[in-house]
């Protein structure tokens, strides 16, 4: 038994080519096909599909499949060429003969030896003086899954080239059946933003592989396609991804559909899947705008008299503190991970003066490891978009998105802080005895810009991705209880009286009073997502 099986795998898996009529002197020679045999397909991982039988002499190569449909028709095919590659079949084919046999008698190769089931082999076509060149095919009917069929053909490389023969056992196989089985996107999507969309392919009748062309259809019509025909092997199974901005809210199909099946599908009606998506129109942008003024202000004033007799003060010092810390901060959040941003702008007023303005086109974003929480812990890719190149100004974006589910979140940051403290001491002096210095003074570090803040604060925020995004926060800027814009004076005028304050044997006197201003101004504004339900 083992004998036999081995013949009969050889026999499979070869053709042979030898000259015609009188010239065949011997029995043929079969060849055993290989995978690295000339023309083989290189464009995939794996390939575990029956080959068509090869055969080669001279110049020419013949190659045949026999492949059933769902119909219950099967298609024989004869080339010069390989199959589904895109090569020309060279040379013609003059003559076919296909016969039906029962490749488990042992024995010559009489084509009259039909075995005991003769009469339901019993299949036999001949096709002479053809003139299609390098390829022929036919369909027929009836042909069981499996059945050998013996070939027989003839065929020259050029018009006045020598004929050749050859002679190779073929079986029926089933055509590769290509499923869609399944799309997978999120449910509900804004407007203008990016979605994932995923269809996963079978191949389901186990013996051949096919190349498709994958698209995807938004309500019937095509908006986009795989790069290349995707290669789904014998039993396999592959996948098409697509990305698409849905252009108008509302409910949409969605549908992956395999088309320019090679070398055809065994059943067609499931070469698709359709599944429907929510839009909704632009993701809104939440925010909060908050702004704050803080102001300290202390004149000092200090007389010295140096004896119990002055009338004018011998020295008059005045110091002025002055603490300013001001901060503007918008921050946003949409509930998507926008596309590409062509531009960032912010403009921001109060007292209907001017304040800030800045535009900044094509942000780019770097990809970063997420260490500090500021997506969902699902997040697979997190971006940042930094900006810090004018003192104190800061622009942020955070763009999160999960592959795995399509959902993502975009976080803004506008930030304006600015700080300004400075120290004065002015010193008016009658006499050098002190060795004192008219003007003294002292500046601390100042950060960013001090603005004139009034009563009230507006500010636009806009952002491009597409979809428009903006804000337009609008508050009044009200005192903290407790502050005030008045200046406190202390009063009476403290003095301090005693013997040798200033000079041995004298007595004088020190007054001191202070002129302070403290207040705090600030506002705030928001605009938040709705609050999630828990369970």
């Amino acid at each position: 038994m083992k004998r036999v099986h081995t013949v009969v795998s050889i026999f499979a898996a070869a053709a042979v080519l030898a000259p015609a009529g009188k010239a065949l002197a011997r029995k043929p020679v079969f060849h055993h096909h290989r995978a690295d045999h000339e023309g083989e397909e290189q464009d995939h991982k794996s390939n575990r599909s029956a080959k068509p039988a090869k055969g080669t002499a001279t110049g020419l190569t013949l190659q045949s499949r026999a492949l059933l449909d769902k119909a219950g028709n099967t298609e024989v095919e004869i080339s010069t060429a390989p199959f589904d590659i895109g090569a020309s079949a060279p040379g013609n084919i003059t003559e076919v003969d296909l016969r039906a046999v029962d490749p488990r008698r042992r024995g010559d190769d009489d084509d009259d030896h039909d075995g005991k089931d003769g009469k339901r082999l019993r299949f036999h076509k001949e096709y002479d003086h053809l003139r299609q060149g390098g390829y022929v095919h036919w369909s027929y009917p009836g042909l069981p899954h499996g059945q050998a069929l013996r070939i027989k053909a003839e065929a020259r490389a050029s018009a006045h080239g020598r004929e050749t023969e050859a002679r190779w056992l073929d079986y029926v196989r089933y055509r590769p059946d290509l499923a869609v089985k399944m799309v997978d996107a999120p449910g509900l999507a804004p407007v203008n933003t990016l979605v994932t969309i995923t269809g996963a392919v079978v191949e389901q009748m186990g013996e051949l592989g096919a190349h498709a062309d994958c698209v995807l259809l938004m309500d019937g019509v095509q908006v986009d396609t795989m790069g290349a025909p995707i290669w789904v092997d014998a039993a396999g199974t592959a996948g098409c991804r697509f990305t698409y901005a849905f252009k108008s809210a509302g409910l949409h199909s969605l549908t992956v559909k395999l088309q320019n099946v090679h070398p055809g599908d065994y059943d067609d009606s499931n070469n698709s899947f359709t599944r429907q998506i929510q839009i909704q129109s632009a993701a809104t942008l939440y925010y909060e705008m908050s702004a704050m003024d803080q102001v300290t202000t202390s004149i000092t004033t200090t007389d010295s008299y140096y004896t119990s007799t002055s009338v004018t003060p011998e020295e008059h010092k005045v110091e002025t503190s002055n603490q300013r810390v001001q901060n503007r901060t918008f921050s946003g959040s949409i509930p998507a991970a926008i596309g590409d941003v062509k531009r960032i702008a912010f403009n921001d007023s109060s007292g209907s003066k001017g304040l800030s303005s800045f535009s900044i086109d094509q942000a780019v974003f770097d990809k970063i490891v997420p260490v500090d929480g500021n997506c969902d812990p699902s997040t697979t890719n997190e971006t940042m978009f930094n900006d810090f190149t004018v003192p104190g100004r800061s622009v942020t974006l955070v763009r999160c998105f999960n592959a795995n589910t399509s959902a993502g979140a975009t976080l803004v940051s506008v930030t304006f802080d600015a700080f300004d403290g400075t120290f004065l001491s002015v010193n008016t002096c009658t006499t050098l005895m002190l060795g004192c210095q008219p003007g003294d003074s002292v500046s601390g570090p100042a950060e960013g810009t001090i603005v004139d803040l009034g009563d009230d604060y507006t500010a636009d925020f806009t952002l491009e991705d597409g979809s428009v995004y903006t804000a337009h926060p609008t508050m009044p800027l009200v005192l903290v209880p407790g502050t005030s814009t008045t200046p406190v004076v202390s009063s009476p005028l403290s003095c301090v009286e005693g013997p040798d304050l200033f000079k041995a044997g004298t007595t004088g006197k020190k007054c001191q009073q202070t002129v302070k201003i403290q207040y705090v101004k600030n506002g705030d504004v928001q605009v938040l997502a709705p609050a999630t339900a828990s369970n």
